[in-house]
């Protein structure tokens, strides 16, 4: 039988309308593979569509599951094991969904690219233009976490990574487009053209933190260049940064907490995913709402070197780390318990429940010192260390302005609070992998498993495997075009 070219078929589904307040259309709006939008209304349905269904929560269940800032709790029934352990293979659902999600939005948009042209107005140009811009960086959005993913090398452009689909596949079964991996240099070029189409067609006055802004389009450019990691790449990433920094502001202590646990648009969150009640609750990754604990923080993460106690507990980041909130959720820290807090939801009623955070300011911080500290070598001028301060000052850090002697301290010291402040966010097994670092968890971290404690860098574990349903259905992909290790 003749394979069809399923990966962007699969989840062609309606979604469920929810949050109508946050978007100016239901979104419940996704175009068949058949069909076709008649007018910008249309347009603007379909993109509003896409948002809903980006798999925001993937990488946040990858990086927290796979990495050092958790351990088993004592009400796992088996949650989550396969990839604590590093044991997934590419018949499990994390990779597939990563895979079928992301493809399901770049056919959505890229209908959407093509299609509009030949409907918009000439009076509608604005209209179409800022469609077309959040289009675009959906795609480059999209494409990049399906490259943080699914590529064993960030930094060698030879590496073979995902696909990249700019086009609209026409689903002929007669006559079907295969398309096979693309090399991470490709996949980059790709994410960066689109990031770059985007900046040139956003309205720079636009500000729905549930839209992409410009602000999010520099952001997301900022994060790209500190994988592609070029001398010119950090370069543009600092200006990003720079960029995203000016256009929203760190969060105060006070506000800080408000942030998570109210999800307030008014704080640091430069672009977030809005999920309500018919919508996953992320913080069932880790707590259910029946108070059963799958995963709690890592004693590591607490109690460890540049863990959140070294920071002091009068750190904003402590009481939201840690679950010592007694409103919401029945569990709470005690002895050495430690519930995960990040996610405990915006109120008993919504338990679990917040929207995902795709882009904050802290992280532009974070980048610019470390694109800032590699640029320079050993941070002589004291930049990186400069942004370091700002974010502990910003959070009630008892650790003060660093000096660094060397780059190697800086990046360090950097990495340390990259893993504080964005922890559960779906960044810490990737930068691990982009900076070349094991896996290293705390002997009392692992006592519930019988697997090893660590993970070298060397294992093809920090990367997901193609989905077999890909393989089984592309015939331009091969068992022998698997990620190393699976």
């Amino acid at each position: 039988m003749m394979k069809k070219l399923k990966y962007l078929l699969i989840g062609l589904v309606a979604v469920a309308v929810s949050c109508e307040n946050a978007y100016d259309f239901d979104r419940d709006f996704i175009i068949e593979a058949d069909g076709a939008i008649t007018n910008l209304d249309d347009a603007e349905r379909l993109l509003v569509g896409s948002y809903e269904v980006v798999p925001s929560a993937s990488p946040i269940q990858f990086n927290a599951y796979a990495g050092d800032n958790l351990k088993l709790g004592n009400g796992n029934r088996g949650q989550g094991i396969q990839e604590h352990t590093w044991q997934l293979d590419s018949t499990d659902g994390l990779p597939g969904t990563l895979w079928n999600s992301a493809y399901n939005v770049i056919d959505q948009v890229n209908r959407l690219i093509v299609d509009i042209e030949r409907v918009a107005l000439p009076s509608e140009d604005d209209r179409k233009n800022q469609l077309l811009a959040e289009a675009y960086a959906l795609r480059g959005w999209m494409h990049f976490e399906l490259f943080r993913a699914f590529t064993p090398e960030y930094d060698n452009p030879s590496s073979p990574s995902a696909i990249v689909v700019d086009q609209v596949i026409i689903f002929d079964q007669n006559n079907v487009t295969y398309l096979g991996r693309n090399t991470a240099g490709e996949m980059l070029t790709q994410i960066n053209a689109d990031f770059a189409l985007a900046e040139s067609l956003i309205d720079p006055t636009a500000d729905n933190k549930y839209r992409i802004t410009l602000a999010a389009i520099d952001a997301f450019q900022a994060r790209v260049g500190l994988y592609e990691n070029t001398t010119a790449s950090l370069t543009a990433a600092v200006a990003n940064a720079t960029a995203a920094i000016n256009a929203v502001p760190i969060s105060g202590q006070a506000e800080y907490d408000s942030l998570f646990r109210t999800d307030d648009l008014t704080g640091e969150a430069i672009f977030s995913i809005e999920k309500d009640t018919n919508d996953g609750a992320i913080g069932t990754l880790f707590t259910d709402t029946n108070n059963d604990i799958f995963f709690e923080v890592s004693d590591d993460l607490v109690f460890g070197t540049g863990g959140i106690l070294a920071s002091s507990n009068a750190d904003v980041r402590f009481p939201l780390l840690l679950d010592f909130e007694t409103d919401i959720t029945d569990p709470a820290v005690s002895g050495n318990d430690f519930p995960v807090g990040k996610y405990v939801g915006r109120s008993r009623a919504n338990q679990a429940l917040h929207d995902h955070k795709i882009l904050r300011t802290s992280e532009m911080f974070l980048i610019r010192a470390e694109a800032n500290a590699k640029l320079d070598g050993n941070d002589t001028d004291g930049d990186a260390a400069a942004d370091i301060a700002l974010i502990r000052a910003a959070r009630g850090s008892a650790i003060g302005t660093p000096a660094y002697a060397d780059l190697n301290e800086a990046l360090l010291d950097i990495a340390r609070e990259r893993r504080l402040e964005l922890a559960y966010e779906g960044h810490r097994v990737y930068d691990l992998k982009r900076t070349n670092t094991d896996i290293v968890r705390d002997p009392a971290d692992c006592a519930a498993l019988s697997t090893p404690c660590n993970l070298a860098i060397s294992s093809g574990r920090f990367t997901l495997p193609i989905p077999q349903t890909e393989i089984d259905a592309n015939n331009a992909i091969q068992e022998s075009d698997q990620n190393p290790g699976y």
